[in-house]
């Protein structure tokens, strides 16, 4: 009964077909590097605005 687990689950291994991890590890840092330069493009044009209304007042 043991063996024939281990055959399945040995030949369910290698019928499984699918994404490797490394490949979604890697996706998820590239989202969050394009998530990250978004905001700071967005924060970064927000905050020159406020430093030259700052600099005229002076």
């Amino acid at each position: 009964m043991i063996d024939q687990l281990i055959i399945l689950a040995e030949a369910g291994h290698e019928a499984t077909e699918g994404v490797p991890p490394q490949y979604i590890g890697i996706g998820a840092f590239i989202t969050m590097l394009i998530l990250l330069g978004i905001a700071s493009l967005v924060g970064g044009s927000h905050q020159r605005d406020e430093d030259s209304e700052h600099h005229t007042d002076h």
